[in-house]
């Protein structure tokens, strides 16, 4: 299934740290490591013989770090990544006795499609819905690149320092262009094509509740 994309993640950390205070530069850079990492991204997600991620051999190796803003949004990345797989996978697919996928339900109604196709759509919703995130302020900007020498390799992960320094800029230039877009370009409607946007709301929404809860 097709992971949340880094605009959700980003928009989901500024969430959770509403409620935690903490330095939110290196928690976005915490929560976007597992993507930029040189290694597998089986390794860097602790996935073994599932989609899923092994919370409990993470946090078997790093619970003592979490007091580590970065390692805490490398955290809360793989919490996000498990609630949105689970969702989808339990509450949107459909499969036939064999366990293969062959379509969706939404709204009670089944819809038949490929698994590809699926992901495809997903994909597509990810980036309108990454574009309204941004449009409308639920992304920051880094305020510093220092968070960037807080960030030490360890033996999942493997990020090189221009890759991170490269990313802040990127995701800077690009809240910047979306700052520029007019009032009325800004609140144009977003073509989501798999669900609607208020339940991608609703899912980010409770997403985070899932992630506060799991912090306790």
């Amino acid at each position: 299934m097709i992971m949340p994309m880094h605009k959700l993640h980003l928009a989901i950390v500024k969430k959770v740290n509403d409620s935690l205070n903490r330095d939110l530069d290196k928690l976005m850079l915490g929560i976007i490591l597992p993507n930029l990492t040189k290694y597998d991204h089986n390794i860097s997600h602790f996935r073994k013989d599932s989609s899923i991620s092994d919370i409990n051999v993470f946090l078997e190796k790093y619970s003592a770090s979490l007091n580590d803003d970065i390692m805490l949004g490398y955290y809360i990345h793989l919490l996000t990544d498990n609630y949105y797989k689970n969702f989808f996978n339990k509450e949107i697919m459909e499969y036939n006795e064999e366990g293969t996928v062959v379509g969706y339900i939404f709204n009670g109604q089944k819809k038949e499609s490929t698994l590809e196709k699926i992901k495809e759509t997903i994909k597509q919703d990810y980036e309108s819905f990454g574009h309204y995130l941004m449009d409308h302020g639920y992304i920051n900007k880094f305020s510093s690149d220092e968070c960037v020498k807080s960030v030490s390799e360890f033996t999942e992960c493997n990020v090189d320092s221009n890759t991170l320094y490269d990313y802040i800029i990127s995701i800077d230039m690009d809240i910047k262009k979306h700052s520029k877009k007019s009032f009325f370009k800004r609140f144009k409607r977003y073509k989501f094509r798999l669900l609607p946007k208020e339940m991608y709301m609703d899912l980010m929404n409770k997403c985070v509740d899932y992630i506060l809860e799991n912090l306790k």
